[in-house]
């Protein structure tokens, strides 16, 4: 198992999701809360798992969707962990978390 780690943009994002949509409806909000970590914990224990992400040429860099919501856990491949970069929404400039 490698550990995931949020880099502070996914944090960010991830925060301004959640509030988003406790804004609009608190149980909601703890769905996505449940599929993002699904999502993490699916990639602590593999790793090598996502698709390339659109518009990078690094093959290190990958993306898993989250399940029944409009974003997708853009991260980085390392030696030693998983660092995610973005919770990208699906309607964002693709690779903004790259400048």
């Amino acid at each position: 198992m490698k550990p995931v780690r949020l880099r502070p943009l996914a944090k960010r994002d991830l925060k301004e999701a959640v509030r988003w949509y406790r804004d609009r409806d608190p149980e909601l909000a703890n769905r996505f809360l449940d599929e993002v970590y699904k999502v993490l914990a699916l990639l602590e224990r593999f790793p090598e798992t996502g698709g390339m992400a659109f518009g990078i040429d690094d093959p290190e860099i990958r993306q898993l969707p989250v399940d029944n919501f409009p974003y997708q856990i853009v991260f980085k491949r390392l030696p030693h962990r998983t660092s995610i970069l973005a919770i990208a929404h699906e309607r964002k400039k693709p690779g903004y978390w790259n400048e």
